[in-house]
């Protein structure tokens, strides 16, 4: 069984080595600044602590909306989701000249109008050659354990069942669950048989995602290169659908199965005898960090 948080700590490394391949080699300057978002610090933390950072070169980890010094000679890595507010400021930055050079990585796609309107703000601003590359991730998940990932989307089940839902809402949360799926699909590395409940919430974000992986692992989809280099397929024609694959073929992929939460309500009220139930039950805890008051006497 591959090893998610493995895997995803290896991509981790690629984007701080500013590998856009396993062939290439490392960057030659090794000490470099990272700077990102709170969401993209959320994904870091839990997998890699200051050592680990340290041994990949990242000098500076700095949060992308604080106020930050110039280092003048070393280049920047920036990991964040691609909003226009996150634009905005690595346009003020490219202005500043606060680095000798800039690598940005997006969590997730860029849509093309915002692409566009940073590309034109940098060369109202003249700083287009403070951009070195500009990738898009795809690494919107968190893997907390080796066979277990959050999308980290807060209050999800009370927000989607809210019953002052609307069209946008629903739509909102299931490009993000999309998104999620499709990022640990591609760390996983293999292209998984999906199944889902008819009805509901859980067949539309198996048929959300089963059209992101059809565009994404087309010859002319947005993100071909990056997933034909991680997927590994068990088919050669390109036709992904399990009505084309053999017995063998469907032995070599996982089966994912999405549920809705309100299907089967027990799961999260039974716990096993051991010391990871008993934390859940007592103490707050987040991204496999546990909070303890302390009472001063």
């Amino acid at each position: 069984m591959q090893n998610l948080r493995e895997r995803e700590i290896h991509m981790l490394n690629k984007l701080l080595s500013l590998q856009n391949s396993d062939t290439q080699e490392e960057f030659v300057d090794y000490w470099k600044v990272l700077i990102y978002d709170e969401h993209c610090r959320d994904i870091i933390s839990p997998l890699m602590n200051v050592a680990a950072l340290r041994q990949k070169g990242v000098t500076l980890h700095l949060m992308l909306h604080s106020s930050r010094e110039p280092v003048l000679d070393a280049p920047a890595v920036y990991f964040i989701c691609p909003t226009k507010e996150n634009l905005q400021r690595i346009v003020e930055d490219c202005t500043k000249k606060l680095y000798r050079s800039t690598y940005i990585h997006f969590l997730t796609r860029i849509d093309r109008e915002l692409l566009e309107q940073f590309a034109q703000d940098l060369v109202t601003a003249n700083a287009t050659n403070q951009i070195t590359k500009i990738y898009d991730e795809y690494l919107d998940f968190i893997a907390v354990e080796p066979s277990l990932f959050t999308l980290d989307i807060k209050n999800s089940y009370i927000g989607y069942n809210s019953p002052a839902l609307t069209e946008s809402n629903i739509k909102e949360y299931m490009d993000k669950t999309t998104m999620g799926l499709l990022s640990m699909v591609r760390v996983l590395g293999t292209l998984p048989i999906i199944r889902a409940a008819p009805g509901g919430a859980a067949e539309m974000c198996a048929q959300g995602l089963y059209t992101a992986l059809s565009e994404n692992i087309n010859p002319r989809g947005p993100a071909y290169n990056l997933f034909s280099e991680c997927l590994v397929s068990s088919s050669s024609s390109g036709d992904y659908s399990n009505n084309n694959t053999t017995g063998n073929e469907i032995s070599t992929r996982p089966l994912l199965l999405i549920f809705d939460r309100s299907s089967d309500m027990s799961p999260p009220l039974m716990h096993t005898s051991s010391y990871q139930a008993l934390i859940d039950d007592l103490l707050d805890y987040k991204l496999n960090r546990v909070t303890i008051d302390v009472l001063s006497k």
